[in-house]
């Protein structure tokens, strides 16, 4: 037993720890088209999550509603212990948020600024959904791909120095598949200035299959969202995702409840 007990612990922790893809990708942009491509048949869903959002010392704990429709709508229910708080709508153009604690309405364009007023992080309506789903937007030019334990790691470059870092991860069964065969997930996507500062990196985890139609979807039920500098971070936990042909008639849109008068907005500030 004494001989066996190290041997066991040996086995148990090299657990998890995949090797290298057998035959990587060569070229970084068909890794992240593969990417991508596992996910075109998912249009819309309708989901339920945990939040928890933190920013500096504040902390909020709830259960959001959603309902998202690539590639820029989506519409958020947040709930609290004490019922429902703020209701956030964007259609990829106009944005509406309405805080039930401040008995406040607000309305604007959609962009990273009135995003970052609901959720504490600046991020555009387009690229919130992506994040959603397990997708990211792509800042710069693929330049170099590197095979890793399990995966991937890209790294694209835009013109203003700006660096993207993206990890993409294989299920097992498809280390020693071809290219080809291989359908990679995002495991991360890390933003930096071109001083090498992190500005904002998101992270997928608990990869589930979700089925859409007659296909089967991997989705993360995890997406953590941390904005470098300002101590934003927000963690989604989906307890539910519903795949729906379309979304619902008037679901990005809102209308001021009796009583309140919209406040407007402004980008770029």
């Amino acid at each position: 037993m004494r001989i066996l007990l190290p041997l066991l612990f040996v086995a148990l922790a090299g657990c998890g720890r995949l090797p290298r893809p057998t035959h990587p990708i060569a070229e970084p942009t068909t890794a992240l088209e593969a990417q991508r491509a596992s996910l075109d048949s998912l249009g819309a869903f309708r989901a339920e999550a945990r939040i928890d959002q933190r920013e500096g010392a504040r902390r909020i704990r709830g259960t959001v509603l959603m309902i998202v429709e690539r590639p820029d709508r989506v519409r958020f229910d947040a709930l609290t212990r004490l019922g429902a708080a703020a209701t956030l709508t964007s259609d990829g153009e106009r944005f509406a948020l309405l805080d039930l604690r401040e008995g406040r309405f607000f309305v604007g364009e959609s962009c990273a600024e009135n995003v970052a007023r609901a959720l504490g992080v600046a991020i555009a309506p387009a690229e919130l959904v992506r994040f959603l789903v397990g997708d990211a937007p792509h800042f710069g030019r693929a330049e170099r791909i590197e095979a890793i334990r399990g995966g991937y790691r890209v790294e694209l470059r835009a013109e203003d120095g700006t660096r993207q870092v993206i990890e993409l991860r294989l299920d097992p069964s498809e280390i020693d598949l071809p290219p080809e065969a291989q359908r990679p997930r995002l495991a991360s996507s890390t933003l930096y200035d071109a001083r090498g500062k992190r500005l904002l990196r998101v992270s997928f985890g608990a990869h589930r299959p979700v089925h859409v139609g007659g296909e089967v979807v991997m989705l993360p039920h995890e997406v953590r969202l941390e904005e470098g500098g300002k101590g934003s971070d927000i963690l989604l936990r989906y307890k539910s995702i519903e795949p729906l042909d379309e979304a619902p008639e008037g679901a990005f849109e809102q209308a001021p409840p009796s009583g309140l008068y919209p406040e407007a907005l402004p980008c770029g500030g």
